[in-house]
This record gives structure tokens, C-alpha cells and sequence, in this order.
């Protein structure tokens, strides 16, 4: 009988396990714990077996147990250590409450107020329907809640989570000594109410996230495109004036014709010179690619009207795995930056340089300009900028932009320089 005892409760605790990991796979759609999670499983019900031969229900296992998720998805797994104990202590604590409460509700329903003790106390068929009911509403619960688990990753990882799994502890070991003593209506009561709270306190955070990201959702549109409107206004500009440019142009090799066919070589260089002068904005051929030219002529403009030292360094791009939209947001939101940067320090140290290469299957772009020295919050940056809401998606589209087509970003600050360094493969 005893070995009929073990494989149920090896069943029900490689169920506890298994649910755990594939929750971590949901949540981090991670590729090891697709392959690995059911090995995992495996020994972690070995070892919590075993310490269940020790005694049962004990906190060093509840503690044993989470510790061993977070680490070996942080080692093998390569997760976030932080992460991966919050979802694990979240996890925990539900699978708790969702035990006691099913293990009160059972002892009203076989009407012994002694139920959960007779349960802690060692193995018998009382023990063996409590685990099947608690691990069948475990599952149950899963599945209903499978659809959200996504934006739950969202909802873990704010500072409220550390709150919700030591007020979930405290309120489950104070109802489970409760439960202990005698199981009755009121206490079956107390759990499902408290049961209910913990629900609610997460629904709560979870629409707070839902309402945050449609926020922030809708302020990326209209920073998006404010970009664009912003672009193709200055493209028209841009436009404008070179016809005006090629217009005046046509005149001005006119003039200059007549004065060589009078032989005046010194009036025709004069005239020149001074045509050179005052001509301020004509477009330059950087890389080969409309869009890349137009914005880094316009970025140069601009630089130069604020007495900015701008430098471009770049070869023939050959590069076609990108869009101009992508091209757009990357190199306009980095220019700005660095002109924005470089309009909070001295004139005379006003520099921005730009090196952009083409090197087999990759591109490479560099941007350093001059900078005070950024605040930072971890590894975010935090802008500089009285508007900190709107600001702050020009680094994180960005980033987003670089990450989506499998590029990598890095940045450094070193002597007085912002360097960002872009690679696309």
C-alpha cells in the first residue's frame, strides 16, 4: 500500500513541478526550457521526495523548492535570476493557498475538523483525495488562466511582487495553523476569501499593466509618427530648395560661361568662390542610400547651423536587409540625440562623428558626439529633457528597431564622449 501512497505522491509532486517549469517557458518562451523543463521536473520531485521521507509540509522544502527553479533557470537556462524567483515564489505561494483552500473545503465536505492534520501526519487515502483534487484544480487553473500569462510576466516584474508573495506566506501559514487545529465552515470561508483577495490584488496589477501598455502603445504611435511628419517636412524642405538650388544654378553656369568665353579667368573664380559661399545646403552622396543621405545631410545641416563640428566617414552601403523605416528611426533618433547633447555643452567642444561600413553581410554605424555625462537608472539611460514621456522613446524605438532585426546595440560613455555602437547582421 505504501508504494501505491509514493507513486501518487511522486505523480502529484512531478505535476507541481512540470506546471512550474512550463510556466516559466509560457512566461519566457525560452527554447532550453522547451527541451529541458520535463528533466527538471524529474529532479526537483526526486529531491523534494526525499525530503518529504524527512517530514512532510515543511517550509524548507517550500524554500528548497523555489530556490531550486531560480537557480537552475538562471545557470542552465540562462533566465534572469530576479525574474525567475519571482515567478517561482508567485507560483509556490498560489499552489498553497489553492491546497489548503481545496484540503479546508475537503475536510466540511468528509465532515472532520482533524482533515488537514490527519494529512500532515503521514499517508492515507484522505491524503491521496486531497492531491487529486488540489492538483486537479492546479491545472484547471492553469489552463483557465493560460491566455494571460504573458502580460503576468508584466505584472511580476514590478515592485509589488516581493509584497504580494510575503503577504501571500504570512496569510497562508497564519490560516493553515488555523486549519490545523480544526477545519470548519468559517475557516473553509477565511481561505476562499483570502484566496479571493490575492486574486483580486494581481487582477488589480494585471489591468493596471494592460492600461500602461495601451498608454505607452499609443504615445509610441504618436511619437512614430511625429518622426515621419517631421522627416518628410524636412525632405520637402529639403527638395525646395535643391530645385531652387538647380534652378539657380543653370543662371549661375550661364554667368560664369560668358565670363570665360571674355576671357575674365579672375572674375569667373571670384564668382565662384563666391557661389561656394553662399550655396548652404546642397545634397552630398554618403552611402549610396536616398534615405540615409537625406538624413544625414539634414542632421548635418542643422549640426553645422548650431556650431557643431560634424564628421561623416562612410563606405557604399550594399546592405538591403533593412527598410527606410528602420533606417528612418535609427540614425534620425541618434542624430537628434547627439545634436540635442551637444546644445547642452560649450560651443567650442560641439562634435559629433559618424562612421558607417558595409563590412561582407553586415553593417556597422558608429555615432560619438560630445555629451555631459548621462544619468542612469541600472543600465537606462534617463533623458535629460523637461518632456521625459514623450523623450523617452527616442533611444527605446531605437533599440526595439535594432533588437527586431536582429541587430545589437551598445553604448559607453568615456572622456567626455557618447558612443553608440550598431551592428546588423
Amino acid at each position: 500500500m505504501m508504494v501505491f501512497f509514493w507513486i501518487i505522491e511522486g505523480v502529484a509532486t512531478y505535476c507541481e513541478s512540470f506546471v512550474c517549469y512550463y510556466l516559466g517557458n509560457t512566461l519566457f518562451d525560452n527554447e532550453g526550457l522547451r527541451k529541458h523543463g520535463w528533466k527538471l521536473a524529474a529532479v526537483l520531485t526526486f529531491f523534494i521526495l526525499l525530503l518529504n521521507h524527512v517530514r512532510l509540509f515543511t517550509v524548507f522544502t517550500l524554500l528548497f523548492a523555489v530556490l531550486f527553479v531560480s537557480l537552475t533557470e538562471y545557470i542552465i537556462l540562462k533566465i534572469k535570476f530576479i525574474e525567475a524567483l519571482e515567478v517561482a515564489g508567485v507560483y509556490v505561494v498560489f499552489l498553497n493557498i489553492i491546497d489548503s483552500f481545496s484540503n479546508s473545503l475537503l475536510g466540511v465536505l468528509w465532515d472532520d475538523s482533524a482533515f488537514l492534520a490527519n494529512i500532515i501526519s503521514g499517508f492515507s487515502m484522505q491524503r491521496v483525495v486531497s492531491i487529486l483534487v488540489s492538483k486537479a484544480i492546479l491545472v484547471l487553473f492553469y489552463l483557465l488562466l493560460k491566455r494571460f500569462t504573458r502580460k503576468f510576466l508584466s505584472v511580476i516584474r514590478t515592485r509589488k511582487t516581493f509584497a504580494i508573495i510575503i503577504g501571500g506566506i504570512l496569510g497562508w501559514g497564519c490560516l493553515r495553523n488555523l486549519s490545523i487545529k480544526s477545519i470548519s465552515i468559517s475557516t473553509t470561508i477565511n481561505w476562499a476569501m483570502f484566496f479571493f483577495v490575492v486574486c483580486t490584488v494581481c487582477c488589480i496589477l494585471y489591468v493596471s499593466i494592460c492600461y500602461r501598455d495601451e498608454k505607452n502603445s499609443r504615445s509610441f504611435i504618436q511619437f512614430y509618427n511625429s518622426v515621419f511628419t517631421e522627416q518628410y517636412r524636412e525632405l520637402m524642405k529639403s527638395y525646395e530648395k535643391n530645385s531652387k538650388n538647380f534652378h539657380d544654378m543653370q543662371n549661375h553656369m550661364l554667368a560664369i560661361e560668358c565670363l570665360l568665353e571674355k576671357h575674365e579667368i579672375s572674375r569667373a573664380q571670384e564668382y565662384v568662390k563666391a557661389l561656394t559661399d553662399t550655396n548652404d545646403f546642397l545634397e552630398t552622396s554618403w552611402t549610396g542610400n536616398e534615405i540615409m543621405d537625406h538624413i544625414l545631410n539634414i542632421k548635418k545641416w542643422k549640426a553645422e547651423e548650431a556650431q557643431i563640428n560634424f564628421t561623416i566617414d562612410a563606405d557604399i552601403i550594399r546592405y538591403q536587409k533593412l527598410n527606410d523605416q528602420v533606417l528612418c528611426i535609427v540614425l534620425a533618433n541618434l542624430l537628434d540625440n547627439a545634436i540635442e547633447a551637444n546644445c547642452r555643452i560649450s560651443t567650442g567642444e560641439r562634435v559629433i562623428c559618424v562612421a558607417i561600413r558595409s563590412i561582407n553581410d553586415m553593417l556597422a554605424i558608429k555615432i560619438v558626439n560630445a555629451a555631459e555625462k548621462p544619468k542612469r537608472q541600472g543600465n537606462i539611460l534617463m533623458t535629460a529633457k523637461s518632456d521625459s514621456e514623450r523623450h523617452g522613446w527616442g533611444l527605446k524605438s531605437v533599440e526595439e528597431a535594432v533588437k527586431s532585426h536582429d541587430g545589437e546595440i551598445s553604448w559607453k560613455f568615456e572622456q567626455k564622449r557618447f558612443i553608440v555602437n550598431i551592428i546588423f547582421v
